[in-house]
């Protein structure tokens, strides 16, 4: 079943292994899909005005994988745009140019931006493949856009024996 069952607090049977095939988001009144293309080795990003009744190919991006994370932040000039996480970093959606442009390479791995969140007005991306439980910050500071690795695997935070990659972000009010 692809979306599992649950025992007391523990979820089986779901089928994680297309967890990647596409993802949706919400900018303002445009829904947006991320779709993984295999035979072209690309993510096609589509949108729509109208809750999908008619829908429009933005953009097509190389990826060795499925899109990632979608999030609301700004591009390196401080505009608000759509980013999409790839295996290969973060790009951002010009939907009134129908582009998609590169706007923090990473070291292509897939875990790579795996659900990518805004928190309390950075942005969050978890670093695929460092074994070290790493995320970058992305702060926008009204002029420039500061990158810092950060996470529990770094510093003198978590025992190498228990670090992995971080496979999703979730805000939590505290």
């Amino acid at each position: 079943t692809a979306l599992g069952t649950y025992t007391g607090k523990t979820m089986t049977g779901q089928d994680v292994s297309y967890n990647d095939s596409g993802l949706l988001h919400r900018q303002g009144a445009t829904l947006l899909a991320a779709a993984e293309d295999t035979s072209a080795a690309s993510i096609k990003v589509y949108k729509s005005t109208d809750m999908y009744t008619n829908v429009t190919l933005v953009a097509t991006i190389s990826s060795s994988s499925g899109p990632k994370g979608w999030a609301t932040y700004y591009d390196r000039s401080g505009v608000e745009r759509p980013l999409l996480a790839t295996a290969e970093g973060v790009y951002y959606i010009d939907l009134a140019n129908s582009l998609a442009v590169m706007l923090l390479p990473m070291s292509t791995h897939t875990n790579n931006g795996l659900r990518m969140r805004v928190w309390e007005g950075r942005l969050y991306i978890p670093i695929g493949g460092t074994g070290g439980a790493k995320m970058h910050r992305v702060t926008w500071t009204g002029s420039t856009m500061i990158v810092e690795t950060i996470g529990p695997g770094k510093d003198d935070g978590l025992p190498t024996d228990r670090q992995a990659d971080i496979s999703t972000l979730f805000p939590v009010e505290g």
